[in-house]
C-alpha cells in the first residue's frame, strides 16, 4: 500500500531542515526533528508511480556525527576556519542575497571546508565508534596520519606527494 501525504513539503529550503515523515504501519508520522541521514534499500513502485512504499530506513551513523559536529562547528563560529573562508561563508550566508544557496549546498560547501580546516582536535575523532571502511574514509579525509584510504590505498600525504 502506497503512503500518501497531503503536504509534501513541510521545509523551507534555505534554513536547516525542522521537520520529516517517518512512515510506520502504513501511515505517514510528522517527526519535529531532522531526519537522520540514511538510505532505503529496495524501493519499490506500483503501477508505474513513482509513490514511495513503506521500507527499511538504514541510518549512516558516520553521516550523522559528521552533520552534528559541523553544526556545532557553524554556531560556534567557524573556529580554526582562514579568513578568506570566513569571507566567503558570510558572502553565501548574506540576507537578501539575488540568489540565495539552498542549506543542503550550504552545508555541505561547510561540510568540505570542516575536513581541511575545521579544528584538528574535532576532526580526528570523527566517526569515533564506526568500524570498517566508513571509519577509514573520515579519518583519511579528516587528516589523520597514517590513515589509508581504502579506495586509494594511499594515505593522504602519499596522495599530495604524488602530485
Amino acid at each position: 500500500m502506497a503512503i500518501v501525504v497531503d503536504e509534501p513539503i513541510i521545509n523551507v529550503p534555505f534554513s536547516e531542515p525542522t521537520r520529516h515523515y517517518r512512515m510506520r504501519g502504513g501511515q505517514a508520522e510528522l517527526v519535529d526533528a531532522r531526519r537522520p541521514s540514511g538510505f532505503t534499500p529496495g524501493l519499490r513502485t506500483r503501477g508505474g508511480q513513482s509513490t514511495l512504499l513503506e521500507e527499511e530506513y538504514v541510518e549512516l551513523p558516520v553521516v550523522n556525527d559528521i552533520r552534528g559536529r559541523v553544526r556545532r562547528w557553524r554556531d560556534a563560529g567557524y573556529p580554526g576556519a582562514s579568513r578568506t573562508t570566513l569571507d566567503l561563508l558570510r558572502h553565501w550566508r548574506t540576507p537578501g542575497r539575488e540568489r540565495p544557496l539552498f542549506f543542503c549546498q550550504l552545508e555541505a560547501a561547510e561540510t568540505a571546508i570542516w575536513l581541511a580546516e575545521g579544528p584538528v582536535e574535532v576532526r580526528h575523532n570523527a566517526g569515533q565508534g564506526v568500524v570498517g571502511t566508513d571509519a577509514q574514509h573520515v579519518a583519511c579525509f579528516a587528516g589523520e596520519p597514517g590513515i589509508r584510504a581504502p579506495a586509494l590505498d594511499q594515505t593522504v600525504e602519499e596522495a599530495l606527494l604524488a602530485l
